[in-house]
C-alpha cells in the first residue's frame, strides 16, 4: 500500500468519475464537491444504492478481503501523514488513532474504502461491478 502521488484535486476528480460516474453532475456538485462536502456524501445522501456498497462492520471485512497489493491512499484528515505498515486491516486503521478521514482504492480502481471524520458514519466500502 502506498500514499498516492495524485494530488488531492485529482484524487477526488478520479474518484468522482470512477465511483460516481453514474451520477448525475448537478448531484455530485450539489453533494459531493460543495463546500463542506465530502466525497463519502455519495453513500450517505442516497446517490448509489444502499444495497450496492457496505458500511461498518461489513465494509472492514471487505476492505480486509481486498487485495492491498499496490493499493493507494489519501489521509484528508488527522494526525498522520503516512500509513507505515507492510500490511493493513480495517482493525488497525481503527486502533491507531492517527486517521481522521482517509481515502483507499485498489490498484486497478476497483474497490474505494473510504474512513469517515463523523462518528458512526462509515467506514465505507465499495467495489465495482462493471
Amino acid at each position: 500500500m502506498k500514499k498516492t502521488e495524485l494530488s488531492y484535486g485529482q484524487l477526488v476528480k478520479r474518484w468522482i468519475e470512477t465511483f460516481a460516474g453514474d451520477v448525475p453532475k448537478t448531484k455530485t456538485e450539489k453533494h459531493l464537491l460543495s463546500d463542506g462536502c465530502c466525497i463519502w456524501h455519495l453513500f450517505t445522501y442516497g446517490l448509489i444504492g444502499e444495497n450496492e456498497y457496505f458500511s461498518g462492520d461489513k465494509a472492514r471485512k471487505e476492505f480486509d478481503r481486498s487485495d492491498h497489493s499496490d493499493a493507494e491512499y489519501m489521509i484528508f484528515a488527522g494526525s498522520k501523514e503516512e500509513i507505515d505498515f507492510p500490511y493493513v486491516t480495517a482493525e488497525m486503521l481503527d486502533r491507531d488513532g492517527g486517521i481522521v478521514e482517509a481515502c483507499f482504492v485498489g490498484r486497478d480502481w476497483r474497490w474505494t474504502y473510504i474512513i469517515t471524520h463523523e462518528n458512526g458514519i462509515g467506514p465505507f466500502f465499495y467495489r465495482l461491478i462493471k
